[in-house]
């Protein structure tokens, strides 16, 4: 069955329903593969293996058909596809509730058939394992002060998500204070001031920020800035505390504190 497929990176997109071609999928993707260490086993047979906790990458490939003018169309797609030089959102007609992290691998490989003007290009993607859900882009609103009455959020995969969460920073915040931002199954994030003396306030009431619970980020959106020094266990002075996880399958207690309005941004995903 023919489709499209979208790459889209920094802004920028490529969509094949732009040319006159065809586009079919060239396979089906495999399942990832685990990643492991393996260790030889001394005076035994076998290896210890030691899960290294990640999945491989998996290629998605597309062929495109090309039923006349093969020549200059090629180019075209050559000229535009190129560029993309990173990771960025795939998305196609057979998977559309779902898209990936991919990253174009390798040349297009034009092949010809008899007719010069006629022909097939083979474009392949290496995407991360994650086949992210579009559902899981839709934000969940917390209410300010939910202590007593928690929002219940269902993780509906088999895998452990790493969520968004957007908040809106309810009062001044200085460097001798320790403020609550959020917390998911009585696992808090914090944040904490360096208590650097040349600080008089390190957030700002009213304004926006956001952290990523995959990369450990904290930005405040107005200005592009990374507070990341900020969270709590980042400083010296601090320990570590649980980073907020969405566990699959299961109804996680998401409570916003202090009068932060939070919202969690959840990033379903399967593989």
């Amino acid at each position: 069955m023919s489709g499209y497929f979208v790459f889209e990176q920094n802004g920028v997109a490529f969509d094949t329903r732009d040319y006159d071609i065809t586009v079919v999928p060239a396979d089906i993707d495999s399942a990832p593969a685990r990643s492991y260490t393996a260790y030889p086993r001394g005076g035994g047979n076998g290896d210890i293996l030691v899960n290294t906790g990640r999945f491989d990458n998996v290629p998605r490939s597309y062929y495109i058909l090309i039923d006349h003018d093969f020549v200059s169309t090629y180019e075209a797609l050559c000229d535009a596809l190129l560029p993309f030089s990173c990771y960025g959102k795939l998305m196609d007609s057979w998977t559309t509730d779902e898209f990936f992290d991919a990253y174009l691998d390798g040349d297009l490989k034009p092949i010809l058939t008899r007719n010069e003007g006629m022909g097939k290009v083979l474009v392949t993607f290496s995407r991360k394992p994650q086949r992210w859900l579009n559902s899981g882009l839709n934000p969940i609103s917390i209410p300010e002060y939910t202590s007593s009455n928690p929002v219940t959020i269902t993780n509906p995969t088999s895998f452990i998500s790493s969520p968004i969460i957007e908040f809106v920073c309810s009062t001044m915040v200085d460097q001798h204070r320790v403020t609550t931002i959020c917390a998911v199954n009585g696992n808090a994030q914090v944040l904490i001031s360096p208590n650097m003396n040349n600080l008089s306030s390190i957030m700002t009431a009213g304004n926006t920020y956001t952290y990523d619970c995959s990369t450990g980020e904290l930005i405040e959106d107005s200005t592009g800035a990374d507070l990341s020094y900020l969270l709590y266990g980042n400083t010296y002075k601090t320990k570590p505390v649980s980073v907020p996880k969405l566990l699959p399958n299961i109804a996680n207690i998401v409570n916003s504190n202090e009068g932060h309005k939070c919202t969690i941004i959840p990033r379903w995903y399967t593989v």
